[in-house]
C-alpha cells in the first residue's frame, strides 16, 4: 500500500467495500442468477463470481450474510444443473 494507510482504516475501507459488494450482490439477485441490470435476466458466470467472491471474502474473516450466501449458492447449484449441453436437452429444460 504506497500511501502507507494504518491496517485499521485499511480493514475498515474493505468492509465498507465488502459491506456495498454484498448490497449489491442482494439488489442483482433474481430466480435465475445474478443480473447486471436492475430487470435483466439473471447470468450464471456473474452467479459464480459473486458465490466466489463471498465465500473468498468469508475466508478472508469478513462478514458475510449465510442466508446471502446460501441464496447465492443454492441458484447457482440450479443454474448449472439445468444448463443444456445439446438441443434436445435445451427444449426439454425449456
Amino acid at each position: 500500500m504506497g500511501s502507507g494507510g494504518n491496517p485499521q482504516s485499511i480493514r475498515k475501507q474493505a468492509e465498507q467495500s465488502i459491506e456495498t459488494a454484498l448490497a449489491a450482490i442482494q439488489n442483482s439477485l433474481h430466480h435465475d442468477g445474478i443480473s447486471q441490470w436492475r430487470h435483466g435476466r439473471g447470468k450464471t458466470l456473474l452467479t459464480a463470481y459473486a458465490a466466489d467472491f463471498m465465500l473468498e471474502a468469508r475466508a478472508a474473516g469478513f462478514g458475510v450474510p449465510i442466508a446471502l450466501e446460501n441464496s447465492v449458492l443454492q441458484t447457482l447449484e440450479r443454474l448449472v444443473v439445468r444448463q443444456a449441453q445439446n438441443l434436445p436437452e435445451a427444449r426439454a429444460i425449456a
